[in-house]
């Protein structure tokens, strides 16, 4: 990172641009298009690292600014044949077990900064090599690999990687990249181009903040398929969760929470947006936050804050990776496959940041902290303990494809879905050793007393109830998920709340109080802080699965589930991602939907269907449903058209509390 002054920054900003223009021959579109309005809003603790990433200005047969140190130099050359723009890219060939690493020039960095980068590559017979990017650090002289590093996924055809910022530790004052080709065995090749850097500074950002008024400090700790029922806060005698329950002890939790979608995807997009998955349309794998939406990052990063997003995701593009927009409004952004690497990096981020962050006063710190280790596969974390006396399955790790067989319909003995529930138990007990870590951490560096956690998550787990497993249908067992709140000076410890309905749609409403700042008028959800009755979210609990064609709806006693609710059977396999093709059809002649009434009160596992015998209630909550899913398809970022409604439709809309 290059050190600026605060009135110099502009200017820095422009030479840097300049610099990377020059240096490579291109203009900056080497910075991917969806990171330029994060280096545009933080240019003041953000530096542009110019590094020559379009290997186009040459000193000879080599390009500036790179240098290959080790024996097979020759593995390293500047092609025109590999550029993906401009004159050239740069080429690796591995040819026999020689291990050759290119290496940038150093820049300068200083503790607590994040070093992030993205690179575009190809390869040829991608099955014999891949390649390894990583940030260095000089510390007492040497160079010292920074974790975790980048692996370039096989593609025969230009593909984006990056995506994992480093931590700079401490006595660090030199960075570099790192990109190594490391062999599989046999020969292979790898093009590389158009490779993007930048610093984020923390310690830029607090200096920044010296004649600044006080902030809040947030952690928002999700966690990917945690089912309410297996926390020891909400019931769970058999399981140990004792760091779960402390922040549930020190704050509010809530039962009657309903997800606005049973999976990954929309249901984080409508906790950071307060937008139902119909609104935001993170609907699919495929289909990113829509841009007029306002994610809770975002409008924390306009106020000041300094906004940490660290999330687990399967690949570069992941459940909840940047080209589903979900970077938006973070200074600095970690995706990773690997469980461990994302429970590491929030240590790193506070460890490394720990002179700065040490009894800090001026607040300002927002995290997004994201696991998936309580999704298949399930791991049996402690198998000494956790044994499988009298089962078909042994004491194994629970993989995808052993649940799907039983969803399908294959007989399972009870000693098996009991080893099954206790091993994802033991995956809920390691997240609870993270929840720790992160405690004692924030405890040591004197920001505990006053931190404002929020523990949450997208959606639960089925373990056969109504015949089901996993995920992605709208049942309780699916839909209904922890939510807790440690807010200090705003909600009293040891309050448990059993009876208030509230949704995940409400995070974001009552962050942004907690903040002292305006709710978009597109938010759906309200805040927890106060009372609210005739809220939306106060009366209903509603959940979308479109992908699945599931929807429900439910008050304080009844709960209206309904499959086969969009055209989706109808659509060609290759369609099913395309958000264009899919959509409801509930309540158009040609649907295909089936209905299910449930008493919760009564019959909380919703094993007794009654519609035949309450048809009143039947009546007013596909009333009620119905006129949701047409308010709900109209732009929630426009003034909605004022049209007459049907006396029922109105009648409807008042008992969901949208007029």
């Amino acid at each position: 990172m290059f050190p600026i002054s605060s009135t110099a920054g502009l200017h820095y900003w422009a030479i840097a641009l300049l610099a990377i223009a020059v240096l490579s021959m291109k203009t900056s579109a080497e910075v991917p298009e969806r990171w330029r309005p994060v280096l545009d809003s933080a240019s003041a603790y953000t530096d542009v690292v110019p590094l020559n990433g379009g290997f186009e200005a040459a000193k000879g047969d080599a390009p500036r600014g790179w240098n290959a140190p080790y024996k097979a130099r020759a593995a390293w050359t500047p092609r025109a044949a590999a550029a993906r723009n401009g004159a050239r890219g740069m080429r690796y060939d591995r040819n026999g077990d020689a291990r050759s690493v290119l290496v940038s020039a150093p820049f300068p960095v200083q503790e607590g900064d994040s070093v992030a980068f993205y690179l575009w590559g190809r390869s040829e017979n991608a099955a014999a090599s891949f390649l390894s990017v990583r940030v260095q650090a000089q510390i007492g002289g040497k160079w010292t690999d920074l974790g975790p590093a980048v692996h370039t996924i096989p593609s025969s055809t230009w593909r984006e990687f990056g995506g994992v910022p480093a931590f700079i530790p401490h006595g660090a004052t030199q960075g570099r990249l790192a990109i190594s080709g490391d062999p599989k065995g046999g020969t292979g090749a790898w093009e590389i181009d158009d490779l993007s850097a930048w610093v984020t500074s923390f310690a830029k950002y607090k200096a920044s903040r010296a004649n600044t008024d006080a902030l809040e400090n947030f952690l928002i700790l999700g966690i990917d398929t945690l089912r309410q029922s297996r926390l020891g806060c909400y019931g769970a005698a058999e399981n140990h969760t004792p760091n779960f329950d402390a922040i549930a002890a020190e704050g509010r939790i809530y039962d009657q929470v309903t997800s606005t979608c049973p999976w990954t995807p929309p249901s984080w997009a409508s906790i950071l947006t307060s937008l139902y998955p119909t609104q935001h349309k993170a609907e699919f794998r495929v289909a990113p936050i829509a841009k007029e939406a306002r994610t809770l990052p975002e409008i924390l990063h306009d106020a000041g804050y300094f906004t940490v997003g660290i999330v687990t995701s399967g690949n570069l593009d992941g459940l909840l990776g940047e080209h589903k927009d979900f970077q938006r409004g973070f200074d600095v952004f970690m995706q990773h496959g690997n469980g461990p690497a994302v429970g590491e990096a929030l240590s790193r981020f506070l460890d490394a940041n720990s002179n700065h962050l040490r009894n800090y006063e001026k607040g300002g710190i927002f995290v997004f902290w994201h696991c998936y280790d309580t999704h298949l596969t399930y791991e049996n974390r402690y198998p000494d303990l956790i044994r499988n006396e009298g089962g078909e399955l042994g004491t194994v790790d629970i993989p995808d494809p052993i649940v799907v067989a039983y969803a399908q319909g294959k007989p399972i003995l009870p000693a098996d879905l009991e080893y099954i529930k206790d091993v994802y138990d033991s995956e809920i007990i390691y997240v609870d050793n993270w929840v720790r870590d992160f405690r004692l951490r924030y405890q040591r560096l004197g920001l505990w007393d006053d931190l404002n956690v929020v523990v949450c998550s997208d959606h639960g787990e089925a373990f056969a109830e109504n015949g089901k497993w996993k995920h992605s249908l709208t049942y309780e067992t699916m839909v209904r998920t922890p939510l807790m709140f440690r807010l200090p000076g705003e909600m009293d410890p040891g309050e448990h709340d059993h009876d208030t309905m509230v949704s995940n749609l409400d995070v974001l409403p009552t962050l942004l109080e907690v903040a002292k700042l305006e709710t978009p008028a597109h938010a759906e959800g309200r805040s927890l802080l106060r009372p609210q009755p005739d809220a939306h979210t106060a009366k209903v609990g509603i959940s979308e699965s479109k992908l699945e064609g599931w929807l429900s709806i439910r008050d304080a006693q009844h709960k209206l589930v309904v499959y086969q609710a969009t055209n989706r059977k109808h659509v060609p396999r290759e369609d099913l991602q395309n958000p264009d093709k899919i959509e409801w059809t509930v309540f158009t002649p040609e649907s295909d939907a089936r209905f299910e009434l449930y008493d919760l009160k009564a019959d909380p596992g919703e094993t007794k269907e009654l519609s035949a015998e309450l048809p009143e209630v039947f009546a007013r909550m596909k009333t009620m449903l119905q006129a949701h899913l047409k308010r709900s398809q109209e732009s929630a970022f426009e003034a909605r058209p004022q049209v007459e409604e049907s006396k029922e439709t109105e009648e409807a809309l008042q008992a969901l509390g949208y007029l």
